[in-house]
């Protein structure tokens, strides 16, 4: 009987032996990746297992995008003469505006964009004013520093429609929107063509915005403005409407270029109207029928200014979509000179109107509303006269921003904030009531 492991055979054996071995490894290595085993401790119960999508065109549930944009407002910008003389440096022969604006940058830099009304021409003038003119009417002709110090100070958006936006003529108008463009400065009211829309669009945080800027006009047999006629077949290049007696006209063409707004994306329309009467503390019935009107086109926002002086805030009910939408008659001023005469007294008071819109799976609305009063500081220091825009509050320190240099500086600007407060207390309380 031969031996099992004959030596011939022994290469027979090892093959096998080997193949067999090999064979069952395999084996236990597929059958882990199969499913694996008992022992297979990626398996074991005691560790959390991920189930495989069974199905790749499941949706993944995310959370809704919000997004918001702070739209910060401002009353009158105005470039009077004794600013113009004020901001004139006599040795070096240069305008210089920026320190106006100091005590303020910080809060009209706060927002996503801010506006104000840029009542001046900027005629590129170089030199100091004398006085206004003597032509009937005043005529607001400023040095292009003005607009780079308002660069300076904060401001993305100037509007241009206002009883001075003809002060130099239709060249007058359309050198201020090119100098604008050259700044980078949005603008709207007024157009050196009809090829160019009434309003502008803009897209501030993903929320797309339509403004709109209008100004009452003279009270003439032709369109003017401060006295001064439009350039023959200019008049369209200027939002304009009659205050006295707004008709029909107007109203249609207003609501037309609200839902043009609308068509061309704006998903929350502002409109900036230059209106009401000058130094008057309360709105006239015509603000109130035009402010009904805007709020039945279901525009977001009403900024109003021109009166120079501040006046009260209201919430108006759209008589179409039912929306509530504030109305801010008019902010006052974001610099001027006027409050240094005691004929335009308590023109040195304006509001900062601080907006929040938010856009989610609801859609665009304005959420929140806040008030800042601010005060315009006019005061000399050895024979040198300085105006200086400042946020106010109930108590003032002597040693902030230039109080101890102004004569009573503590007690005005006190004064001010009292005086502003009192005026929007009530209409600013029931807009904060509905956007809060």
């Amino acid at each position: 009987m031969k031996h099992l492991f004959d030596r011939k055979m022994l290469p027979v054996w090892v093959f096998v032996v080997v193949a067999c071995l090999a064979v069952g490894v395999g084996a236990y290595f597929l059958s882990g990746m199969a499913g694996g085993t008992a022992e297979d401790p990626t398996q074991s119960a005691d560790l959390p297992v991920m189930q495989p999508v069974t199905d790749a065109t499941e949706p993944v549930t995310q959370a809704p995008q919000v997004l918001t944009a702070e739209i910060v407002n401002c009353g009158d910008l105005m470039c009077e003469y004794p600013l113009v003389n004020a901001c004139f440096d006599y040795d070096t022969q240069v305008f210089d505006f920026a320190p106006c604006f100091t005590y303020v940058k910080a809060l009209l830099s706060s927002g996503d964009l801010t506006a104000a009304n840029l009542e001046c021409v900027l005629d590129g003038s170089e030199e100091p004013i004398d006085s206004y003119n003597d032509i009937g009417y005043v005529r607001l002709l400023a040095p292009d520093a003005f607009l780079d110090a308002s660069v300076y100070a904060g401001f993305d958006l100037l509007t241009t429609a206002n009883n001075h936006a003809n002060d130099g003529g239709f060249e007058g108008m359309t050198r201020t929107l090119q100098v604008l463009d050259e700044r980078g400065i949005l603008h709207t009211g007024t157009r050196s063509s009809e090829e160019e829309k009434p309003y502008i669009i803009k897209d501030v945080n993903g929320i797309r915005f339509g403004f709109i800027a209008y100004t009452y006009e003279g009270d003439t047999e032709e369109t003017s403005l401060n006295g001064n006629y439009l350039d023959y077949g200019t008049e369209a290049l200027y939002n304009t409407f009659n205050e006295e007696e707004p008709g029909e006209d107007f109203f249609n063409e207003m609501n037309q270029r609200v839902q043009a707004a609308r068509n061309d994306g704006a998903e929350a329309v502002v409109v900036y109207i230059h209106w009401g009467v000058e130094f008057e503390y309360e709105a006239s019935a015509e603000q109130d029928l035009i402010a009904q009107a805007l709020a039945d086109m279901d525009v977001d926002l009403i900024v109003g200014c021109h009166p120079h002086v501040v006046q009260p805030m209201a919430v108006y009910t759209s008589n179409t979509s039912g929306k509530k939408v504030p109305c801010a008659y008019s902010l006052g001023s974001i610099m001027s000179s006027m409050g240094e005469d005691d004929a335009y007294v308590n023109c040195e008071d304006g509001v900062v109107m601080m907006t929040k819109f938010v856009k989610d799976e609801q859609g665009t609305r304005l959420s929140q509303v806040g008030v800042v009063p601010v005060w315009i500081c006019n005061y000399e220091e050895d024979g040198v006269e300085y105006f200086r825009a400042m946020p106010v509050k109930a108590e003032m320190e002597e040693d902030k921003y230039c109080l101890a240099s102004a004569e009573n500086g503590v007690q005005r600007a006190q004064d001010s904030f009292f005086r502003t407060m009192d005026i929007i207390a009530d209409g600013y309380q029931e807009i904060r009531s509905v956007f809060s």
